[in-house]
């Protein structure tokens, strides 16, 4: 659990959320201005080195984009914002599973796992950074050319 544990303003949670950008019901997505949902749910090929796997990595996160922001409030959001629990629990998002998974022209540099109910493709991917790559697909796993896993990565296929 994320909370605060004093009061919280609507235009930092909002910028905390999705990012610094204008207020608004319907906010556009900006790949410069990341918020935690950006870098949790990263839909928008956000590179790895963005995206916030972990509790503890979700809550930087989000005060990163208030940190960004004009707000005179950006310490106080450092300060009130608490994690209740191990900070280095991942973030499991559970999703419809996909039937097919293409995993191609990948650069692997965090622990990543890739999950499919049918086949994963796995095509010009390197495992590096002592990062883990796992595979976890209910039929096939292909590796089509050029994989490559460096000296002190991981790779597992489930």
């Amino acid at each position: 659990y994320i909370g605060a544990s004093y009061y919280t303003y609507w235009s930092e949670d909002f910028w905390w959320a999705v990012g610094f950008k204008t207020v608004t019901l319907n906010p556009s997505y900006n790949s410069v201005h990341l918020g935690a949902y950006d870098r949790m749910f990263h839909t928008h090929n956000e590179p790895q080195s963005e995206w916030c796997n972990m509790q503890g990595q979700l809550m930087i996160g989000g005060n990163l984009a208030v940190q960004e922001s004009t707000s005179s409030r950006k310490l106080y959001y450092w300060e009130i914002y608490h994690l209740m629990g191990d900070p280095s629990l991942k973030i499991k998002i559970i999703d419809v599973c996909p039937d097919f998974v293409n995993f191609i022209n990948q650069t692997v540099t965090t622990d990543t796992d890739i999950v499919s109910c049918g086949d994963i493709n796995v095509q010009n991917v390197t495992v590096t950074n002592n990062a883990k790559l796992t595979l976890d697909a209910a039929g096939e796993v292909n590796i089509i050319n050029d994989f490559e896993v460096e000296l002190g990565s991981e790779f597992e296929i489930k």
